[in-house]
């Protein structure tokens, strides 16, 4: 499934981050700019460094972007 982004959320996609501890529900909540946004806690671990790859809805699509 392709990812479908709206003008004002294209901004963030690439940008990188360190994801922090999840909610109850074992989600990652992150707020960019006005925005929240959630990452599943199927897709991230809690410290680790991810790159937003595309935008669906309220969820964000994440990536690993740790250095090799």
């Amino acid at each position: 499934m392709q990812s479908i982004l709206v003008p004002e959320r294209q901004d963030v996609v690439g940008r990188t981050f360190v994801v922090g501890r999840p909610n109850t529900k074992g989600n990652f909540i992150v707020i960019l700019g006005e925005q929240r946004y959630v990452i599943p806690g199927d897709r991230a671990k809690a410290g680790e460094r991810v790159r937003i790859v595309g935008v669906e809805g309220e969820t964000l699509l994440v990536e690993s972007a740790a250095t090799s």
